[in-house]
Order: structure tokens, then sequence, then C-alpha cells
């Protein structure tokens, strides 16, 4: 319940020769009444003062209205804090503290296999990234409608030529929702010579290997797990790129691996 109360007060106020001028102000006062849940609780008085005349306005709210004695300010002067101290510990919990097996939750998250991811081939056969498992794979996930997906597209074809061996293979997956009516085309008008068809019209991928944007790459170890990652159009000709997939493919070391992109 609250009750406005009005009375009147005079301030002195200095004009511009110096003497005090009294003008009559009126004071509205405010009262809240906070906790009436409880015969024998104790009542918390929320006071606001306001000052009105012609010239200025004010607020003062009285220092008792947040005062940690009453029972309602006092339940949030200990809830707040201790809140954002449970929150702060379960982020600490979930993505620094090590699991069991000595890694944080996140690179746990990582460490899943994606070699259930599920696709077509150009002939409508079912297959999935396990079909390459014992080959490192690099997925790139991209669709026609994606102007930097179409730029990198003969780059990806010529380093496919390039390091393509029975132990890497590069899987161009197109998530374009009409398949192979769209991606066909595509592939005879920039004459693509090494690059199988591998379609993905539901999207799947999107989900399970947490792709936000076109194109993304992933490099994917033989066994199925994702080591690397780049987000946006890469010059995959480059000869320092060809290079990196090479060391990886000798040594298992990826930290040669630089993101560069397309202007």
């Amino acid at each position: 319940m609250s009750v406005w109360t009005r009375g009147q007060s005079h301030l002195g106020r200095p004009d511009e020769a110096g003497a005090n001028n009294h003008g009559s102000v009126s004071i509205w006062r405010r009262q809240f009444d906070l906790d009436r849940t409880h015969q024998n609780s104790r009542r918390a008085t929320l006071a606001c003062m306001i000052a009105v005349d012609d010239e200025s306005f004010s607020v003062d709210m009285s220092p008792r209205a947040i005062h940690p004695k009453s029972s309602v300010m006092r339940v949030l002067w200990w809830c707040v804090p201790i809140g954002l101290l449970a929150l702060v510990s379960l982020l600490i919990g979930v993505f620094v503290l090590p699991s069991p097996d000595g890694k944080s939750a996140t690179e746990s998250m990582r460490a899943t296999s994606l070699s259930d991811i599920a696709f077509t081939d150009a002939k409508g056969r079912a297959t999935s990234l396990a079909e390459f498992q014992g080959r490192v794979t690099l997925l790139n996930v991209w669709a026609t409608w994606c102007a930097p997906c179409r730029e990198e597209m003969p780059a990806l074809d010529r380093l496919q030529q390039d390091v393509g061996s029975d132990q890497i293979k590069v899987v161009a997956l197109s998530i374009d929702r009409t398949g192979n009516e769209a991606v066909r085309p595509f592939f005879d008008e920039i004459n693509v010579k090494s690059l199988d068809i591998y379609l993905d019209p539901s999207m799947n991928v999107m989900e399970v290997a947490g792709v936000v944007g076109l194109p993304t790459t992933l490099l994917i170890s033989r066994d199925g797990i994702e080591v690397y990652r780049w987000v946006g159009p890469v010059e995959w000709d480059l000869p320092h790129i060809a290079n990196a997939i090479r060391l990886y493919l000798e040594s298992g070391n990826t930290s040669q691996f630089q993101p560069p992109t397309v202007n």
C-alpha cells in the first residue's frame, strides 16, 4: 500500500542581489508498505520526498528506504551477492575445472566424434563421415547461394588435387535445399575435377558440428575428432596451407595453421 501526503516548506533562495528570498515549495511524501505478509515481521517503509516549485524539481530518497534492517531488504541484501557467487562458481565448473579425464568441459565437447554425421552422395546413396575413418577429413560446409563459398570452391578443388591421397579426403558438403539440382550445375560451371558431390539438404551438419556460418571448414582426425576449424573463406591453394596440411599428416601438429581469409 502506498500513501501520498502533502505539506508546505519554505526554502531560502538567494536572489541576484544576494538577499534571501523565501519561496513556498510543495512537499510530497510517498510511503510504501513493503512487508505486510507476517504480523510479527517488521514493517519496512520506503519514503520518497518530492519538492516542486515553479523553478525546480527534486527527488530525495530516504536512506531508510534501503536500510538492510528491514526484513525484505535484508533478504535481498544477502540473496543478490550469494546468487552472483553461485553463478560464477557454475561457470568456473563448466568451462574451467577439468573433468575426471583431465579435460575441461569445452575440450570434452570438441572431442566428440563427428563420424556419425550423415549425408548422401550425388546418386542419393546414404553415407557418413565414418566412411572416411582412417583418413584425415577436411569437411567443408557450404551452399551454392553463399557467395564466399562459391569463391573458395575452385581453390578447394585444387587443394584436393594437390594433397588428396589415401591419407586425406576433402569433403565439400552442400546444405542446398534442392540438393544435386543446385550443386551439379555449379560444379560443371567452375569445372570441378577432383571434388565429389555430397549433400545434406536437412542441414543436419549445422547442429551436429556446431556450424553457425558459411563457409566453415573442419579438419577432422583419423578418429573422427575435430582438431582445427576455419570460419569463413580460405585461400586453399596458397602454398603454406598445403604445407601445413602435409605437416599435420606427418606429425599431427596443428600449431602451424593460420586462417588466412579472402579479402
